[in-house]
């Protein structure tokens, strides 16, 4: 017969191993996973980050998804601006005039990041600048805007590639600036 204190420490290795194991691998794969570090992809150069970049988007939640209201980034030859063009538009904050283009001035890119600023960007972060706004890889078809004043890992939610057969918001630059946007009515909804 086996003395009483020895069922107990049998009794105690066995809850620690019952429990001990499963925990330590849970924290294990936590370490390695790291579900709460937002995703970065990166390109092979920095400068293919404008190829990844470039196309037709829509945010990864919208109804009716590239069908709707995608919006089409694209870049000057010598990657200093980058044009965004959206097919419904947006109120703008300091004119109350619908806008369906920005251009943003590149200031730095890395392979997986492109930041700008928004020609004519009205708004100011807490210390007064004007807000200057990371697009950020996510995944080769997918990114997140993050501002530069959030916090380091704040961003929007995700913006997805649409499919090729979507079709591109259609725009014309001239010079510094966006000189008209093709709008298609049938889908948008406006003129």
């Amino acid at each position: 017969m086996t003395p009483p204190h020895s069922e107990k420490s049998t009794f105690g290795r066995d809850l620690i191993l019952l429990l001990g194991a499963p925990l330590i691998a849970v924290v294990g794969l936590l370490a390695w996973w790291k579900p709460w570090v937002p995703r970065i992809y990166s390109a092979a150069t920095p400068g293919q980050v404008f190829e990844l970049a470039a196309g037709t988007w829509d945010w990864s939640d919208a109804e009716r998804r590239c069908i709707e209201n995608p919006h089409s980034l694209s870049f000057s030859p010598d990657h200093k601006a980058m044009y965004f063009a959206d097919r419904k538009g947006w109120k703008d904050d300091s004119t109350g005039r619908m806008r369906h283009t920005a251009i943003y001035d590149i200031q730095e890119f890395t392979p997986s990041r492109i930041r700008g600023l928004i020609r004519g960007e009205t708004r100011k972060t807490d210390d007064g600048v004007p807000v200057v706004w990371d697009l950020i890889m996510t995944t080769r078809d997918s990114y997140a805007w993050h501002r530069t004043d959030w916090r380091t890992g704040g961003r929007t939610k995700e913006v997805r590639r649409c499919p090729v057969s979507t079709k591109p918001v259609e725009f014309m630059v001239e010079g510094d600036s966006v000189v008209s946007v093709m709008v298609d009515s049938a889908i948008s909804g406006t003129p």
